[in-house]
């Protein structure tokens, strides 16, 4: 997922520059030096989190274990994962009584690609977030100061909500408007960008790929770039070509997680590094590849940085494929992985010629949605498919049309349908596409930015 970073959720210079320091020690070590890191701070969180948190407590318990029990990586397979789900029925069992002392923040999930889930995690781990970023960038020459430009929609809301852009001279950020892609806003993000001088540009993979297309169709001078960074989507092959061709400059991909018990980021060689020294990867088995026959396993990961709602053996519901064999050219000892199958979110194109990027967000917060997904199969029709829960009635259906037709203009007729299980959205064990849009499909097909 993408993380918007606030300038005061990060006033933490002590923990940042200790995370920075050894995040960049880290690349390079050793496999055994790794593992010893590993296992030190799991050790940390497990025996935290059975002497403090009940739902651990009880876990440990029905599978006759101690915390002691728990000394490696390997020795987590002895617990059950955890879902989603479980992390729901849950509830303030998960939270240790003590969380006030870990300076918690509560995050939030959009629902959109399973059960909307709100977990607390450490103060501290906003700025193991910020380093896991700086260090990346670092690898393609990013230095803070460097002026950047970020595809947002979160800051653009209420009065702000048709503002283009909003500059940060402070931390040298320039946030794009995206919740709505158009000829004209692609030529004001460039005409913002050129004017901030930004060298480098953060975005949503499907948001980066209509503006790509906008700027060749509209042949926009669009200011030098040292790179392009994606993230919270799956980047498709195609569209990293083209975002790299129009743009100029070279896609650096990265995987995170709200939750923050993972991540993986791309190297300048072009590979997926699991960042080890951020939290515990591992991966279960899970079914090839339908068409390709590929192996594929299960994304689980513990967080080694957070204590005030431990995540041991989360289950993150994303795929990946085997990383290459042999060490990285890069020269970092960094795991790799191979493509990662997981969110994939298309665009909803409207009957005005905008591309809605943040479609799915309409869903978010209103009461009784615990699954929605939106499809598109011409301009003026969307069918919204709820899957709903016991406080999703007539009055939260209206809001849920009134909240669509804000988005997507009253030229877009929409029809909300009812979902009966989890697996209608597709297949089971995988998420689903939280918007599919064959109209936009087709354009992106036909190399265009419209249909």
């Amino acid at each position: 997922m993408a993380i918007d970073f606030r300038l005061r959720d990060f006033l933490r210079p002590v923990d940042l520059l200790r995370f920075r320091s050894r995040l960049d020690r880290a690349q390079w070590w050793p496999e055994d030096r790794r593992q010893e890191y590993q296992a030190r701070h799991l050790r940390s969180v497990v025996a935290h989190a059975v002497a403090h948190v009940p739902y651990y407590r009880e876990a440990f318990a029905r599978a006759g274990l101690s915390a002691d029990a728990v000394r490696t990586p390997a020795d987590l397979r002895q617990l059950p994962t955890l879902t989603k789900a479980a992390v729901l029925a849950a509830g303030e069992a998960l939270s240790s009584p003590h969380t006030a002392r870990f300076d918690p923040r509560r995050v939030s999930s959009t629902g959109t690609t399973g059960p909307p889930l709100s977990v607390q995690v450490d103060g501290r781990t906003n700025a193991l977030e910020f380093a896991f970023y700086w260090r990346h960038w670092g690898w393609f020459g990013y230095r803070l100061g460097h002026r950047f430009a970020q595809l947002a929609w979160s800051p653009f809301e209420g009065a702000l909500a048709e503002v283009a852009s909003i500059a940060e001279p402070l931390t040298g950020r320039l946030l794009l408007n995206a919740r709505a892609v158009s000829a004209d806003r692609a030529a004001q993000w460039a005409a913002a960008m050129t004017t901030h001088r930004a060298r480098f540009l953060k975005g949503h993979p499907s948001a980066l790929l209509h503006f790509a297309l906008f700027a060749r169709d509209r042949r926009l001078d669009l200011p030098r770039l040292d790179a392009v960074f994606t993230t919270g989507e799956v980047l498709e092959a195609s569209a990293r070509q083209l975002i790299q061709d129009v743009l100029g400059a070279r896609v650096a991909d990265a995987y995170g997680s709200m939750e923050r018990v993972v991540a993986a980021c791309e190297c300048p060689s072009g590979r997926m590094h699991v960042n080890a020294d951020y939290g515990l990867w591992q991966e279960e088995p899970a079914e090839a590849d339908p068409l390709s026959g590929t192996p594929r396993a299960r994304v689980v990961g513990t967080g080694l940085y957070s204590y005030s709602m431990p995540l041991i053996r989360f289950e993150l519901g994303d795929l990946v494929e085997p990383g290459p064999a042999g060490s990285c050219p890069c020269g970092r000892t960094l795991p790799t992985v191979g493509r990662i199958h997981g969110r994939s979110v298309d665009a909803v194109t409207t009957p005005d010629g905008r591309l809605v990027t943040a479609a799915a967000v309409v869903f978010n917060d209103v009461p009784g949605v615990l699954r929605g997904q939106l499809v598109q199969t011409d301009l003026t029709h969307l069918r919204v498919r709820v899957l709903p829960g016991a406080a999703f009635g007539a009055t939260e259906t209206r809001q849920l049309l009134d909240r669509i037709a804000a988005m997507m203009g009253r030229g877009v007729i929409a029809t909300v349908e009812r979902v009966s299980e989890p697996d209608d959205f597709g297949a089971p064990g995988e998420k689903h596409r939280a918007v599919i849009s064959t109209v936009t499909r087709q354009a992106v097909a036909a190399g265009r930015p419209l249909p």
